[in-house]
């Protein structure tokens, strides 16, 4: 799962993908932007409201925004840490 669609979440897409890593999931606060990294990658857009929904299913989480907050950072360590047990 990738949360953000910059420079960032497309460098670690690449590098995923080279390695071998298929579903990639991508999510961003403009939708438009998450389809378009997706498809790049032949990955799957996620409306960002339905982010702590679908993270269950990642096993990688890679969170980089642009304006993060601590609040949603937490939250998202959490709702994976969870999952995770």
């Amino acid at each position: 799962m990738l949360i953000g669609a910059g420079e960032m979440c497309e460098l670690a897409a690449k590098h995923f993908i080279n390695t071998g890593v298929r579903g990639v999931m991508v999510t961003n606060r403009t939708f438009e932007r998450a389809l378009k990294l997706a498809e790049e990658f032949d990955g799957k857009a996620v409306n960002y409201e339905d982010l702590f929904d679908q993270l269950h299913k990642a096993d990688i989480i890679l969170s980089s925004p642009v304006r993060p907050t601590s609040s949603s950072s937490q939250r998202i360590s959490k709702t994976s840490f969870a999952a995770a047990s």
